[in-house]
């Protein structure tokens, strides 16, 4: 039994590279080099793309405040 909204917030790679390179708790993410680092992120959206494609809904967040984001959300509920 499945219930319930998907909203898949969206980013190009060089955008979700740029926000988790400072960051520390993504285990997924290994820190060698930003350039290995946006390689590994572009490598997981690729796989991840048929599931990805599933969500009921996108919101591109690459140009989005995080306020921004919400309000969308919000839209979309």
């Amino acid at each position: 039994h499945n219930s319930g909204l998907l909203i898949f917030l969206e980013a190009y790679a060089t955008t979700l590279a740029t926000r988790t390179w400072n960051q520390n708790q993504r285990p997924l993410l290994p820190k060698t080099s930003k350039s290995a680092h946006l390689k590994h992120i572009r490598r997981l959206l690729k796989e991840r793309k048929a599931i990805y494609e599933k969500y009921d809904h996108k919101i591109r967040t690459d140009s989005l405040t995080s306020a921004q984001v919400v309000k969308q959300i919000l839209e979309t509920l």
